[in-house]
């Protein structure tokens, strides 16, 4: 009876659920305890798998569980019908009830059966005991660990905040409103039998989808009403919180690292022109960068602290679109104030720094571009301006009442660093007009400022003229002939002589001076008897500044008025001008020793570690329509980067030399060729190695060949000196070349068939093991001096790399000290040339002396000293040309000379620069006609103006 009543029950519970459109009803009740244990089943009451069926279908089987009930009814009946006519039969005859009733025994031993029955019957399992589910609030967040390398997994909240673990569910983010939206949203069929085949799909709406982790695949997804949903903490939201414990703990690394995990977790998504983020994760990214400025603010890092303040400016710019958490609600609206607090505390401390050091453009860059881009209306701006307004103005006056005065070098200082201080106008009474002042300071006395990494005249390491002593001496002399332009061949020009006609076939010059210095001039004028004395000490032998090569040329001087002399030659020389590229000298004064040179050009006015000031000689005087450059000022600077730096900053205008590797930048940055001009110089700059002829070593002719051979300059040159790959391809389109001459491959001397010398290292090895042989078994350690310029120093530390893995051992000198004058403790030189007329120049070259004597040609091989000499003594161009291509041939198969190559350089100037050759010889030629306009000083190089 039992049996048939649990069937009939089971029976209904399977009618309701089919009539539910659920045939299987142990998805509920404790046949469900196996999928859900241990959770106790009255938690999953609520839950019911989604089953489409058919109407028919559950009609049915309501029919079928009808049916079985009447059945199980029936059953019932029939089976309760005997028993109760056996318990109306002992009332009926009693006497048969005596006779059948047991005996105690009997009864004893019935009892005992069925209590063995009992006991052999197994014992139904209980059910396990269910825990329950945790509550929201007792839910921990995943560690950093778990979350970027544990498989993600989010938390269904339900209506009692009881959570359960499931895997990633969806739509997500926010998976209740998407769902009732969803369901809001759904279109409605027309007719009845739209509506009947939309309404399972419309009734899915209703359920979430969760799928339980490490959940195999057999076995089936569950769905949660939505009715009993009340969140959904996603993965993302996990993670989001994580990073606000991280915030809070000050470990912004680890939260910067999170925030880029979930950025690559959920990218953004583009609608319109807006990317929108997952939400939450705009404010903690502003939070975090915030309170990462504010801790390098109190690190004293301040500007690490603004890069992070720029930008948190350009994204704050575009806030979240979401509502903001519980929590980050008063931050979004402290945002401005705080970030406006940090911008000052950042930018203050800078500003007063650069004010104190006298950085005035870098107090401007963090008042303008720093704090007033950040902040505009931010209180510090009035202070700061009204500061350095303030100074201006002060400045201002002063340069005024120094004009007054005429000290018109006082007043263009003081209205310079008044514009530095602050460029614009200010606005108030009777404030004096910057630009107004500085025009008409900075006209009357124009200064040059130049950048470089070693000043002019100080001390450079090496024996022989460099780039910064040759810029010395261009600026103190004036010669009375000098190189105006190079096309092949030298063209020469004269700032003195009005007029100079040879006569008698050459043999004879009359010169004729200019009637006075013209007013650009920036030296005194000459006069023919001061010329003709320093030539006749010239030609003395018995006066110190004797000049034999000058002696074999002139037989005679003579003056014939103050203006006018006349200078015979015994033997036509090839280039009268190149004998005459001399300066004018005359004895120095009683009471001071060496000479006095008459033609100068500018001297020394201040001079110290950093700096060099040189003026002109005779100042122009006032009243004149236009004046010209009165002062150079050259700034020294660590590295051409720096300079660069300072250039492109405003520091200075000119800068003589740039670096190769540059170049190409100027030629085509058109914000760069807006404001800067770069011009090619006209002579490329030659470097040598030159040997010592007093070396004993270097006397061995295959030491010098194994120097030579085991060099890969093309190498060095495209690595080290151009640091321009394409070099090592294509020769011609670099600004470099390998060369076999110490000339320039351009020079009519230059003889285009002698190829240079090609990279062999293993000759190399050969001839340095047949020299040591020859030299006692070893050869010596060699010795190299180079200036400490630092594209030559650098040049030559590779040079002696490379032959070291030869097996030639070279040292390179660190400094001038360690070589002497006579030249007895160094063997090999690493020079810069810039030889324009071989005819004259390559004599004192090879002879390392600044005059050519014959005396110094002893320690030079016999056949170079007659060569030399032929040169010297040759009548025409063309027999002169011959000898410079023998000599050519022949220095390249002895090795007396080893050329490496020689480099295209340029100068950069400011397009406020007038009256300068297109093709300069030297960094200052023809200086004192350059004229300077007055131009603002800018603190950026502006934009490419539109066309």
């Amino acid at each position: 009876m039992a049996r048939c009543w649990r069937l009939t029950r089971r029976l209904v519970r399977s009618a309701r659920h089919c009539c539910s459109g659920n045939p299987f009803p142990w998805a509920h009740g404790p046949s469900a305890r196996n999928s859900w244990s241990p959770r106790s089943t009255a938690r999953f009451t609520a839950w019911s798998p989604c089953w489409r069926e058919n109407r028919t279908v559950k009609i049915n089987a309501l029919r079928i569980a009808v049916v079985l009930l009447v059945a199980t009814v029936i059953g019932w009946e029939l089976s309760s019908g005997p028993a109760s006519a056996q318990q109306q039969q002992p009332a009926a005859r009693p006497a048969q009830s005596k006779k059948t009733q047991p005996k105690k025994a009997d009864t004893k031993k019935a009892d005992t059966k069925k209590a063995d029955t009992k006991k052999a019957e197994p014992a139904k399992p209980e059910p396990a005991e269910e825990k329950p589910l945790p509550k929201l609030a007792d839910m921990k967040t995943p560690d950093v660990t778990t979350l970027l390398q544990g498989k993600p997994v989010c938390w269904v909240v339900t209506i009692k905040d009881e959570v359960i673990v499931s895997e990633p569910v969806k739509p997500r983010p926010r998976t209740r409103e998407q769902m009732l939206k969803s369901i809001e949203d759904w279109p409605k069929g027309k007719s009845p039998a739209q509506r009947r085949a939309k309404k399972i799909e419309f009734d899915r709406l209703h359920f979430l989808t969760v799928v339980l982790p490490e959940t195999s695949a057999d076995e089936p997804e569950y769905h949660l009403p939505i009715r009993f949903l009340k969140n959904v903490v996603h993965h993302e939201d996990l993670m989001l919180k994580r990073i606000d414990l991280l915030m809070d703990a000050s470990d912004f690394r680890a939260a910067f690292e999170m925030l880029l995990a979930l950025e690559r977790v959920a990218p953004p998504k583009r609608v319109g022109k807006k990317e929108v983020f997952w939400p939450g994760y705009v404010d903690r990214r502003n939070r975090l960068m915030l309170l990462e400025a504010e801790r390098k603010i109190k690190q004293k890092r301040l500007q690490s602290a603004l890069a992070y303040l720029f930008d948190l400016n350009s994204l704050k710019a575009d806030p979240p679109t979401e509502v903001a958490d519980e929590r980050y609600t008063a931050f979004r609206q402290q945002l401005n104030m705080r970030f406006a607090k940090a911008v000052g505390d950042a930018t203050e401390p800078l500003i007063a720094s650069a004010v104190a050091a006298g950085d005035f453009h870098q107090a401007r860059f963090f008042l303008r571009d720093r704090l007033r881009a950040l902040v505009p209306a931010h209180p510090a701006i009035s202070k700061w301006q009204g500061m350095l307004e303030s100074r201006q103005q002060n400045l201002l006056g002063k340069a005024a009442a120094a004009t007054a005065a005429s000290r018109h070098d006082q007043a263009a200082l003081l209205a310079d660093q008044a514009i530095r201080v602050w460029p614009a106008g200010v606005k108030k009474d009777k404030a004096l007009n910057v630009n107004v002042i500085y025009t008409a300071t900075s006209r009357r006395f124009q200064t040059l400022t130049v950048g470089v990494v070693k000043l002019a005249g100080s001390p450079s390491g090496c024996p022989f003229p460099t780039e910064s002593d040759r810029r010395h001496h261009e600026l103190l002399t004036q010669t009375l002939f000098h190189v105006e332009r190079f096309e092949n061949i030298p063209y020469y020009k004269t700032d003195y002589f009005e007029r100079f006609e040879p006569t008698d076939l050459g043999r004879q010059v009359e010169f004729a001076l200019r009637p006075a210095p013209a007013s650009w001039q920036a030296g005194p004028g000459l006069s023919s008897a001061a010329i003709v004395s320093m030539l006749s000490a010239r030609i003395d032998p018995q006066n110190r500044h004797f000049d034999e090569r000058l002696a074999t040329f002139v037989s005679g001087l003579s003056v014939r008025s103050p203006r006018e002399f006349r200078l015979r030659f015994s033997r036509v020389p090839v280039s009268p001008e190149a004998l005459l590229k001399i300066p004018v000298v005359a004895p120095a004064p009683a009471d001071q020793d060496g000479q006095q040179v008459l033609s100068r050009r500018f001297r020394v006015h201040d001079r110290n570690e950093r700096r060099a000031v040189y003026r002109r000689e005779i100042p122009e005087p006032d009243g004149l329509p236009g004046y010209h450059v009165a002062e150079i000022k050259e700034i020294r600077y660590d590295t051409y980067e720096k300079a660069l730096q300072a250039m492109l900053r405003g520091e200075f205008a000119v800068l003589p030399r740039m670096p190769s590797w540059h170049v190409e930048t100027f030629r085509t940055n058109k914000r760069l060729l807006q404001q800067f001009r770069v011009l090619p110089y006209a002579v490329s700059t030659t470097h040598v190695i030159q040997f010592n002829p007093r070396s004993q070593p270097l006397k061995n002719h295959e030491l010098r060949k194994s120097l030579a051979v085991g060099l890969d300059r093309t190498r060095i040159l495209a690595e080290t000196v151009l640091r321009d790959s394409q070099a090592r391809v294509d020769s011609k389109q670099a600004q470099g070349r390998v060369i076999s001459a110490p000339y320039p491959s351009r020079s009519y001397a230059y003889f285009q068939q002698n190829r240079p010398r090609p990279h062999n290292p293993i000759l190399a090895i050969s001839l340095a093991t047949v020299a040591a042989n020859r030299l006692g078994g070893k050869v010596p350690a060699l010795k190299m001096v180079c200036s400490t310029e630092p594209i030559v120093h650098a040049a030559a530390t590779q040079l002696v790399a490379q032959w070291k893995r030869v097996g030639l051992e070279v040292t390179l000198l660190d400094s001038a000290a360690q070589a002497s004058d006579d030249g007895t403790d160094w063997d090999l030189a690493y020079r810069t040339l810039h030889m324009t007329e071989p005819i004259v120049e390559l004599w004192p070259f090879l002879t390392m002396q600044p005059v050519a004597r014959v005396a110094d040609l002893m320690y030079l091989p016999d056949w170079l000293r007659q060569e030399l000499i032929n040169l010297d003594r040759a009548e025409n161009f063309q027999l002169a040309l011959k000898v410079l291509q023998r000599l050519h041939r022949n220095i390249q198969e002895q090795v007396l000379v080893l050329p490496l190559w020689e480099v295209d350089e340029v100068m950069v100037l400011p397009r406020n620069i007038e009256g300068f050759p297109q093709k300069p010889l030297s960094p200052y030629q023809g200086l004192e006609r350059w004229v300077i306009q007055p131009q603002s000083p800018q603190d950026a190089i502006p934009r490419v103006r539109p066309q």
